[in-house]
């Protein structure tokens, strides 16, 4: 996370307008950013936040900070919040430049066929990746990616993970970046679940199937059955610090400690998911949804974020001794009757194949990952790795499996 680079700012004309990159490449410069992060971020998500990246990066961030920033008469309108790691392809070093809090961070170690070539597919924490401007400033994108271009020297591989489908951010950096010979190719990346809170909580209940319904009811007597069923919300920054030893116990005992895929399966985790929800909680944008027994044991938690009308659920886990009440699926459906009560438009669920994500869904989100490698003979071989071989290579491991499990 150390800087190679002083901070700097180049003069640049695009689009008739001339305006000035900064390129901040230090946590100093990062913290200077954050009234106008602050402003431009008012209609993204929770992952583009001030909050997300700088805890993110002080934390789990690698490589080096490349953020570019575009600004106009000294205003800030658009900023690229990148990082850029020192990689290698077969013992040859190359640059990849990736959106920072979607680098590899969140999953268990590599397997052995992205070992031999040094390639990292795993997936970070966020949900979703942009660029940070205000809708009518989607177009400036464009100048990042002209910036870039007119200095192929600072990478090799643009790999931009997490993009929501159709963006026009998307679509005015791809346009300026065709215009020289870097090669680009899109992979659909997995989609994130939601639930739209149309109308209200009994009409939605009633929308899901009746093996769902019925499950609903069984669940519901055995815990009430059992003596347990207290629903809580914390939001306090006090309250949510004193609750968070907990969560991190009860997770540490779950299987994602031991896959080591939980928030707070190592270090570096824990203390960037504390940081965060401390310094989100103090703007109002956390809640820990809580279902406790009568004794005050927790059974599960969801560790979420509330942004603008929308609520991210981005962490859970339950008491194994409990699963035969499946208090997780009674306290996830107790936060949606939360939402729909606060008036809220959206529950984003994530990505994953989870069973409870696919069966309580109404709708999911299209995720991209975007691959811009400079035309040089390493980068088409890498490009040739890793976006033909190694997922023709993982096809047919996946098909072999399949094939072992059916006879």
């Amino acid at each position: 996370m150390t800087s190679a680079h002083k901070n700097k700012k180049v003069d640049f004309n695009y689009s008739g307008e001339t305006l000035n990159i900064h390129v901040v490449t230090d946590g100093m410069g990062l913290e200077e950013l954050e009234a106008d992060w602050r402003r431009l971020t008012d209609t993204l998500s929770v992952f583009s936040s001030y909050e997300w990246i700088q805890s993110y990066w002080h934390h789990l961030g690698s490589g080096n900070l490349f953020i570019l920033v575009v600004r106009c008469n000294g205003a800030a309108r658009c900023i690229a919040p990148f990082a850029v790691t020192r990689c290698r392809f077969l013992g040859i070093p190359y640059k990849r430049i990736q959106f920072i809090g979607t680098e590899p961070s969140g999953t268990s170690p590599l397997n052995p066929l992205n070992r031999i070539f040094a390639i990292d597919h795993r997936i970070g924490w966020a949900n979703k990746a942009n660029f940070i401007a205000l809708p009518e400033d989607a177009y400036l994108t464009g100048a990042v990616a002209s910036f870039l271009a007119k200095n192929k020297h600072l990478w090799d591989i643009l790999d931009l993970r997490e993009i929501q489908d159709n963006s026009p951010y998307m679509e005015y950096f791809h346009k300026e970046l065709s215009k020289g010979n870097a090669r680009s190719h899109i992979v659909a990346g997995d989609p994130s679940a939601y639930i739209e809170l149309s109308k209200d909580y009994q009409t939605y209940v009633k929308s899901r199937s009746k093996n769902i319904r019925k499950n609903i009811q069984v669940c519901t007597k055995r815990l009430h059955k059992a003596g347990r069923g207290e629903f809580i919300t914390i939001t306090t920054p006090e309250e949510v610090i004193e609750a968070l030893p907990s969560i991190k116990k009860l997770e540490q005992a779950s299987w994602k400690n031991n896959d080591g895929v939980g928030a707070f399966s190592n270090t570096e985790r824990e203390l960037f998911h504390c940081t965060l929800a401390e310094a989100l909680a103090r703007d109002d944008r956390f809640i820990l949804f809580l279902l406790k027994s009568k004794k005050g044991d927790i059974l599960t938690y969801y560790y979420s974020f509330l942004y603008g009308d929308t609520l991210y659920l981005h962490n859970t886990a339950f008491d194994i001794k409990a699963r035969k009440c499946s208090p997780g699926i009674i306290a996830f459906l107790k936060v949606v009757e939360w939402g729909f009560d606060q008036g809220l438009a959206r529950v984003v669920i994530g990505r994953g194949g989870q069973y409870y994500k696919n069966a309580y869904r109404t709708g999911t989100t299209a995720r991209s990952w975007h691959f811009i490698f400079r035309d040089s003979v390493l980068m088409r071989l890498l490009a040739t790795v890793e976006l033909g071989i190694l997922p023709w290579l993982r096809a047919k491991k996946k098909a072999l499996s399949t094939n072992s499990v059916n006879t």
